[in-house]
């Protein structure tokens, strides 16, 4: 099985969810499967964008995705 890694960067320290499923935090590498996703910090919403859509494909550990969040 192929692994794809993401970075999920908000200046604190929050969960990070897909669909509704909490796969994480944030600013801790992640590991997933190719493929497109929807990114959200869950509530409250006090971050900007709400949601974020990313395409995960050809990545590597020391070359993660970076998805970027900002406080509200």
């Amino acid at each position: 099985m192929i692994w794809e890694y993401v970075l999920v960067v908000f200046p604190r320290v929050r969960d990070v969810f897909i669909g509704g499923v909490r796969i994480g935090q944030t600013n801790v590498l992640l590991r997933l499967r190719r493929g497109q996703y929807t990114f959200d910090l869950g509530v409250p919403v006090t971050y900007r964008p709400v949601r974020k859509v990313a395409s995960v494909v050809n990545t590597s550990a020391i070359r993660p995705k970076i998805v970027q969040f900002e406080s509200a």
